[in-house]
């Protein structure tokens, strides 16, 4: 038996061919001049070759196509947590790119009217200013002027022998008020005692006049200002002020003006010239004895009898307030004086003289001289009457 030759072994089928390679093979194969193999299920004169692709029918839309390379897959795929999320914008038109720029525009349109509200204020503020001082510079003229007429009138009525053109000078420049104090306060400095208490009527007619307690306050005021001025002259003015004054104050007012006046007339000081022995008789006059926180002054006045008519007037009030103490007060008082006696005596001489170059006072009796004539009987008798009007009966 002849041997039976083995069958031919299948090949294992590959992946089907495209359209694109299945024409690259029939072109490859005309151009070399070989037929082409016919491929496995192609007919061939109406017969199927088994085993085999037919070749795809020839497309006439397309001519010499390019091979298309095979699609390449992913080697790994990006998980969700680091994938980054995209936005897509559509394209910015003019209005809004110009539309950024509006922050910027506006704060420099800010600024540029702040400086220009800036610069108006000030002009307008520098005309308003100028507008009050040439307003103010008027009014100080006219206020001049005023003061000046009222002093021509008032010191040619002073001049005058009519008693009663005087006090009606004085009540019209008393109602001037506050206005006319520049003219009171050169007639309160002047040594002329007539113009002097001239001006001290005017005073008395302002505070009289003035009818709440501020107005009143405002003229007391005004009466303690006078003594920052060194002239002595006017403090005498404003002490004889204050006497005629002391009928018409309160009691709170009063005591405003003895602290006042025994903080700014100390005796051992003011006694050195006539002027200063006038201010201290004035303040024991207006000054009252009867009062605890007043006697530290009388005492201080009683152990200077260079005080002339103010240690007297001391002494008198002295005197006139013993009735009014106590007997303990008028005990305690009459040690104080007997001490005071002894001292001023000692620095006596003989003949009366004082021992200090202080000479005895003479300013403030009407004519001219002192109650006391210097003489150390005289000072010796007057303590021997407050002696006896302190000692118990």
């Amino acid at each position: 038996m002849s041997a039976i030759p083995p069958e031919p072994r299948a090949q294992a089928p590959g992946p089907p061919a495209t359209e694109d390679a299945k024409e690259e093979a029939t072109e490859t194969g005309a151009a070399s001049g070989a037929d082409p193999k016919p491929a496995a299920g192609q007919k061939i004169n109406g017969a199927a070759i088994a085993g085999q692709t037919p070749f795809p029918t020839a497309r006439p839309d397309r001519v010499n196509p390019s091979p298309t390379p095979p699609k390449e897959r992913p080697e790994s795929i990006f998980p969700l947590a680091e994938r980054v999320p995209i936005q897509l914008f559509d394209r910015e038109s003019l209005g809004k790119k110009l539309s950024y720029w509006g922050p910027l525009v506006t704060g420099v349109a800010s600024i540029v009217l702040t400086v220009f509200v800036w610069v108006s204020t000030r002009r307008i503020s520098e005309q308003q200013i100028a507008i009050q001082t040439r307003q103010t510079q008027l009014q100080e003229e006219q206020v001049r002027a005023e003061l000046a007429d009222m002093r021509t009138k008032f010191f040619n009525d002073l001049t005058s022998t009519d008693e009663t053109k005087k006090t009606f000078a004085a009540i019209s420049l008393a109602g001037h008020g506050l206005k006319a104090w520049p003219v009171i306060h050169l007639a309160l400095g002047v040594e002329q005692g007539d113009i002097r208490r001239s001006a001290v009527s005017v005073v008395y007619r302002m505070f009289q006049a003035e009818i709440n307690s501020k107005d009143r306050t405002q003229v007391l005021d005004q009466l303690k200002l006078e003594f920052e001025c060194p002239n002595e002259t006017l403090h005498l003015g404003v002490i004889e002020s204050l006497v005629e004054l002391d009928p018409l104050m309160n009691p709170d007012e009063r005591e405003q003006m003895r602290v006042f006046v025994q903080a700014k007339v100390p005796p051992e000081t003011a006694c050195k010239n006539p002027t200063g022995q006038g201010i201290v008789h004035e303040a024991a006059k207006f000054l009252n004895a009867t009062e605890s926180a007043a006697l530290p002054f009388f005492l201080s006045v009683a152990s200077v009898p260079e005080c002339g008519d103010g240690w007297q007037q001391a002494m008198v009030k002295l005197e006139n307030a013993a009735p009014d103490l106590s007997p303990p007060q008028r005990r305690e008082l009459l040690a104080k004086i007997q001490r005071i006696r002894t001292n001023v005596l000692n620095n006596l001489g003989t003949n009366g003289e004082s021992n200090t170059p202080r000479e005895l006072g003479s300013l403030g009796t009407k004519n001219g001289s002192s109650n006391l004539g210097g003489s150390k009987q005289t000072i010796e008798q007057e303590f021997n009457r407050l002696e006896r009007a302190l000692s118990d009966k």
